[in-house]
């Protein structure tokens, strides 16, 4: 079933209409639930909606699978370019060729500067390093906010959030 907010509403509005009707009734929660689930489809539109949900997760965590085996894909493909490219230079240099055209392209060797070669890490000084930007610890700000204020932050009210527990 897909998220349809119309079937959604209908059945919220037969719920209520039925509770409403139900509520001088000294009924039990169980029972009222019970009763409730047997009058409206609601309970049935809300699990096709979690289930739907949850196929989407799944594919969620199969295109990241497909994303990660794509990344290899490219990084082996990136690596192929590299070695033609070194064997396309060093028969060149060999060669004594300087440039070469085609009609779809002109290869030319070029200068590059000189790269850093680092020999030992702990022998660079301290000046030369980065420093990572701050990060805020919004454990410690949670915790120093429960024992009084603290400038800038604020706890919120809280609130309700869904838990789904595959069987």
């Amino acid at each position: 079933m897909t998220y349809n907010t119309t079937k959604i509403s209908k059945e919220l509005k037969s719920w209520e209409q039925v509770k409403e009707m139900l509520a001088g009734e000294d009924l039990d929660p169980q029972t009222l639930f019970d009763t409730l689930d047997g009058e409206t489809e609601l309970v049935e539109v809300l699990c096709a909606i979690k289930e739907s949900a949850l196929e989407d997760k799944a594919a969620v965590k199969g295109l990241d699978t497909y994303i990660s085996d794509l990344q290899g894909r490219k990084s082996r493909i990136q690596k192929t370019i590299e070695t033609k490219d070194s064997i396309i230079l060093s028969t060149m240099e060999r060669a004594d060729i300087s440039s070469l055209k085609s009609s779809l392209f002109t290869i030319s060797k070029r200068s590059t500067p000189p790269k850093v070669i680092i020999n030992d890490e702990s022998e660079i000084p301290s000046s030369y390093w980065k420093q990572p930007d701050p990060v805020l610890d919004k454990k410690a700000l949670k915790d120093a906010l429960k024992d009084g204020e603290v400038p800038g932050a604020q706890l919120s009210n809280g609130g309700i959030a869904l838990s789904t527990r595959i069987l």
